[in-house]
């Protein structure tokens, strides 16, 4: 049992790797672990977490090489049958990281509105993960979805909504803590004042993030 999942995760992982630069190697990978899985689970009545969790790995990649193939629709099914796994062992954490994923994908071939619709869907998980109460506190998360939600809205020109998201993560990030998130929030007001025409306030808010990113060697 051990050597199989040393075996299937490293796998796995090969495919994840050469998804980005050979294809047809990544799909034999794929294929070797989907057929992995398939054998250990006819050999064990309890099917292990570990090979559940490992074919939603393997189907998220799948979905990373139809949308490289330019197969969108294709790709968003491999990715909720992904989310589909996760939401059965009630994983929302790796259910919400995998809709923001499929987001940024989506956002990265111009599918902005779908890209919308599943952070949506990213955020409504984070914002039941943390409780309201604690919501003063850095979640790292919930923040991480609310940029990229404010960002995408930017790219598809509506800033009202950019603002919007913004402002909630404002309200919850620790301001006084330097962080990459803290200089996108920072960069994101810049570019809502910009698309206004605000040009003193887009600069003052540029250059906080500029100095933020200086300080963090980004």
């Amino acid at each position: 049992h051990n050597n199989d999942t040393i075996r299937i995760n490293a796998l796995n992982n090969l495919a994840v790797y050469y998804s980005q630069s050979n294809i047809k190697l990544a799909l034999v990978y794929i294929d070797s672990v989907l057929l992995e899985i398939k054998i250990a689970q006819i050999h064990n009545e309890k099917v292990d977490v570990f090979y559940i969790k490992q074919k939603a790995k393997a189907f998220n990649t799948l979905a990373h090489i139809e949308l490289q193939k330019g197969n969108v629709k294709k790709a968003i099914e491999y990715c909720l049958q992904a989310i589909n796994v996760f939401e059965k062992l009630k994983d929302f954490i790796n259910m919400s990281k995998l809709y923001n994923t499929l987001a940024l994908n989506l956002k990265s071939v111009g599918y902005l509105n779908d890209a919308i619709f599943y952070l949506k869907k990213s955020l409504a998980i984070d914002e039941k993960i943390v409780p309201k109460s604690k919501q003063e506190f850095n979640d790292i998360d919930l923040i991480g979805t609310l940029i990229n939600l404010s960002g995408t809205y930017f790219d598809a020109n509506q800033t009202d909504s950019l603002l919007h998201y913004t402002n909630k993560a404002f309200l919850i990030i620790d301001t006084s803590q330097i962080s990459e998130n803290l200089g996108l929030l920072n960069y994101n007001k810049a570019c809502f004042y910009s698309a206004n025409n605000d040009y003193n306030n887009a600069i003052k808010y540029l250059k906080k993030s500029l100095n933020i990113f200086n300080q963090l060697n980004i």
